[in-house]
């Protein structure tokens, strides 16, 4: 019982960190926006959230092996990413076109290679573009990497055991595709 609120405790210390960070005006950020939109994986499916241009945040169904059959439930999955603007380009059509690359965190309750359920929490990279279409919308395509640890149950030992989280790497050149509207 004691794991699970320590672990409940460090899932809530790394989802407010970068919430707090996204706060907007506070934190000096120029032309701040919100965007709200849907993310869709073969990793899962789920919402997407920007807050100041800065931050992405993703929540998502993690679907390891729930699209073959194999397991019955999805993991949850909160992934945060700090895009750092690479290239921009404005098309003639007013479209602007943004490369980006940024470090993040990622953290959830998933399933790691087919195996077992298990809380996941680390780091992640990712890189991508975005187009900003017609001032309102934003259609994102990226890859993102992570290096976590997983703390799982081992039912025939009957013991918590923890563990790299493999799914981290192997998915990361799995293509996530955003859609968002700007407020």
């Amino acid at each position: 019982m004691k794991t699970q609120r320590v672990l409940l405790l460090l899932a809530a210390v790394l989802l407010a960190g970068p919430l707090a960070y996204a706060s907007g005006p506070e934190a000096g950020l120029k032309d701040v926006h919100f965007t709200a939109g849907i993310f869709h994986s073969p990793k899962g499916i789920g919402g997407s959230f920007r807050f100041g241009g800065q931050n992405a945040l993703a929540v998502y169904a993690d679907m390891e092996e729930v699209y073959a059959g194999r397991a019955l439930y999805p993991g949850l999955r909160v992934s945060w990413l700090h895009p750092l603007p690479l290239m921009k380009k404005t098309a003639r059509d007013g479209s602007v076109f943004t490369f980006y690359a940024g470090p993040g965190l990622t953290g959830g309750y998933v399933r790691d290679k087919g195996e077992w359920y298990g809380f996941m929490a680390g780091v992640s990279l990712g890189a991508g573009v975005s187009v900003g279409l017609r001032e309102r919308f934003v259609l994102s395509l990226e890859l993102e990497g992570s290096a976590a640890l997983q703390l799982s149950k081992n039912t025939l030992l009957d013991s918590w055991v923890t563990h790299f989280y493999r799914n981290g790497w192997r998915q990361a050149l799995y293509p996530q595709l955003k859609i968002e509207y700007r407020f």
